[in-house]
């Protein structure tokens, strides 16, 4: 038998997202605070603009790899893939750009949480530089 919790794991197991806002490929990494995510800029990526991405899309990447994080988490103490909204930013710094057929790597750390909202540190590398990182707030139901 295949063992479900075995990295990587699509993104699409540990997420309520379709694509095409499905945007993060993989979780390949988490600890009990901290997540690694990869995925690849696709030529049909909804935030590709003359072969760029848009600035948003390194926030929805944070939040989507925070996400999946807790998708992991759930479906190992069997419960259901919670559901969740980015509600806020902070601090969110842009250093470079993506374009078609990039690899990114997102790496998001918990910093705390109040009752159903977290705030995460997220940063978003294209090989080995920061072209992304900030905090994200996000609330999700019980």
């Amino acid at each position: 038998m295949v063992n479900p919790f075995k990295f990587p794991i699509s993104a699409s197991k540990l997420l309520p997202h379709k694509r095409p806002m499905l945007l993060l490929d993989k979780l390949v990494f988490c600890s009990t605070n901290f997540a690694t995510g990869v995925t690849i800029i696709k030529q049909n990526n909804i935030f590709l603009l003359s072969n760029e991405v848009e600035e948003i899309i390194f926030i929805e990447l944070m939040a989507q790899t925070y996400g999946a994080f807790q998708g992991y988490l759930a479906l190992k103490n069997n419960l259901p893939i919670p559901e969740g909204f980015l509600v806020g930013v902070q601090d969110i710094q842009i250093k470079g750009q993506a374009t078609c057929g990039d690899t990114l790597k997102v790496e998001v750390k918990h910093i705390t949480s109040f009752h159903q909202f977290s705030l995460v540190l997220g940063k978003v590398f294209k090989n080995t530089k920061i072209i992304a990182c900030g905090k994200i707030k996000l609330w999700a139901k019980n």
